[in-house]
């Protein structure tokens, strides 16, 4: 490449994408960057009028949150690593700035939603000098020194990505010319400067330019490939370039921008309703005061008004504008915020035609099964790219092995655990397969468990292979059925008796016949005592 300054190279779809990657990332961050450069004037203002609205402008973001929303659902619980000594570095610290793999992922995730294509690239730190010598006279193998300088992960934002070759057969790279920007400022008596250098990756081999195209650093690393992977929003089969997912959307969201602007400017004009006055060419005649100021304005108050010919006979009275235009535009806002989600794949076209108060929540839960699909395709390809980074990895500590792969999730749904339990008894019940019931019974434990512990994970999962009921769930009833009812003593056996000792009391005592009085022979008055008497009929 000695032909050509590699400062002023660049792929041809490079050229043609580099302003809409430029335009997605200022969409994605908003600001009063964007407010100055994306805020249009309208035909009836004049300078002025626009400086003072470019002063209340603001921009209500859509493209953040929406850029974010496969990351906040992908990354809501960690993917599922395999224990690997060989990676417990790389994945503590993936980028040697404190970032873990998972919170490196996330991010991997977010700026290829931006920008359509997020870059990785694998590096190692060189060795130092002081070990090269020791490698050269011995006293170090090249295994030990390797071990000590553990690779890290770059992520390449596309507008730093300036030339690539693919191989039209095996669509590996070839090579890669990547622009890197520091700062020199590690000098604070010198003036900070920026300084672009120029690196190019082929597949044994790395290359260092300056600004000048002279090589001023170069080396080896014999991985047999490129070490850039790069990570799809949605591959759309062109070399290294991806779909953003903010393609439609950002047009939008500078639309409704504009559009919010204008309604500013109608509530800042047109907020206080306006005085009109007659005149008959005396009202505003020059009055002037004891200090030299004019007193006309005075007798109509502070505020400006418009006059008509005192002939009108009309009297003095607020006209209030018309807030119609206001209500259409804003009507026009909410119907673009539910198209720029469709466009960005998170809602179906029918539900955008439907206001969202009139879905039921059985709708809008099958509704979510469109972006569950989403989120899935957006998860295999985070797996895919984690995968080949941990490939990556090995080759730079020449491991001949093949790590263990990494899964992340596979389901996203909004099934809550009361539902999930409740199917799980219905199917389990209804006998269809053990096989059937115990890979159910394993899904559960992460819907109704969503942060247990790995070590947890597992003892469930080996109660659940060992689980003689979920194989055949029919062997627990008749095992029941076999068993001879039991004989229990009842703790309370002893109140239940007095309890029916004291029933029968009661019955006897209802049935039992009343006596009867007999007459007692009395000499007095024979009659009359033998009342008192009682005797109890046979």
């Amino acid at each position: 490449m000695s032909g050509q300054n590699v400062s002023e190279r660049y792929h041809p779809l490079y050229e043609q994408y580099i302003d809409d990657w430029a335009f997605y990332m200022e969409s994605y961050k908003g600001g009063q960057e964007y407010v100055h450069k994306y805020l249009s004037t309208h035909r009836l203002e004049s300078r002025e009028d626009y400086s003072r609205r470019s002063q209340r402008a603001y921009y209500l973001n859509y493209c953040a949150p929406i850029a974010s929303i496969p990351s906040d659902f992908i990354f809501k619980k960690e993917a599922t690593r395999p224990a690997d000594s060989n990676l417990e570095y790389f994945r503590l610290n993936t980028n040697r700035r404190g970032l873990s793999i998972h919170e490196f992922m996330r991010k991997v995730c977010t700026i290829s939603a931006i920008y359509g294509q997020a870059h990785v690239l694998i590096d190692r730190p060189r060795p130092s000098k002081e070990d090269e010598e020791k490698i050269t006279s011995g006293k170090l193998t090249k295994k030990e020194v390797v071990g000590s300088y553990q690779p890290y992960a770059i992520i390449v934002h596309p507008q730093h990505l300036l030339d690539w070759s693919v191989n039209p057969v095996t669509r590996e790279l070839n090579w890669v010319l990547i622009r890197e920007v520091t700062l020199a400022d590690a000098d604070f008596t010198a003036e900070r400067t920026v300084v672009d250098s120029y690196r190019i990756w082929t597949q044994n081999e790395w290359f260092l330019y300056n600004n000048e195209n002279t090589v001023i650093d170069s080396g080896a690393h014999n991985l047999g490939v490129v070490p850039l992977l790069t990570c799809y929003h949605k591959d759309v089969d062109e070399d290294l370039i991806g779909e953003s997912m903010l393609k439609d959307v950002a047009e939008a969201n500078r639309t409704i921008f504009n559009w919010t602007s204008n309604i500013d400017e109608m509530v800042a004009r047109q907020t206080f309703s306006q005085l009109t006055c007659p005149d008959d060419g005396t009202l505003f005649e020059e009055e002037i005061d004891e200090s030299g100021q004019s007193t006309a304005l005075k007798k109509v108050g502070s505020s400006t008004i418009f006059t008509f010919p005192a002939e009108a006979r009309h009297p003095p009275k607020f006209i209030s504008p018309d807030t119609e235009q206001v209500g259409i535009i804003w009507t026009m806002i909410e119907n673009h915020v539910r198209e720029m989600f469709r466009m960005a794949g998170l809602i179906s076209a029918k539900s955008s035609l439907i206001q969202l108060q009139q879905r039921t929540g059985k709708a809008q839960e099958f509704e979510f099964l469109d972006m569950a699909v989403f989120l899935s395709a957006k998860a295999n390809v985070l797996e895919d790219v984690e995968n080949k980074m941990n490939t990556l990895c090995y080759k730079w500590l020449q491991l001949d092995d093949v790590p263990a792969k990494v899964h992340y999730p596979e389901k996203f749904d909004i099934v809550s655990p009361t539902e999930i339990v409740d199917l799980f008894t219905k199917v389990t019940m209804n006998g269809v397969s053990g096989t059937l019931n115990k890979e159910m019974a394993k899904r559960m434990v992460h819907q109704v468990l969503p942060n247990a512990e790995d070590v947890i994970v597992d003892k469930i999962y080996t109660e659940i292979d060992d689980n003689k009921y979920l194989e055949d769930p029919t062997l627990f009833m008749r095992e029941q059925q076999e068993q001879p009812p039991k004989q229990q003593n009842s703790p309370h056996k002893a109140d239940s008796s007095a309890q029916s000792e004291r029933d029968s009391r009661k019955t006897s005592a209802v049935t039992k016949p009343k006596s009867k009085t007999e007459p007692i022979p009395n000499s007095k008055n024979p009659e009359r005592r033998a009342k008192f008497r009682s005797v109890h009929a046979e």
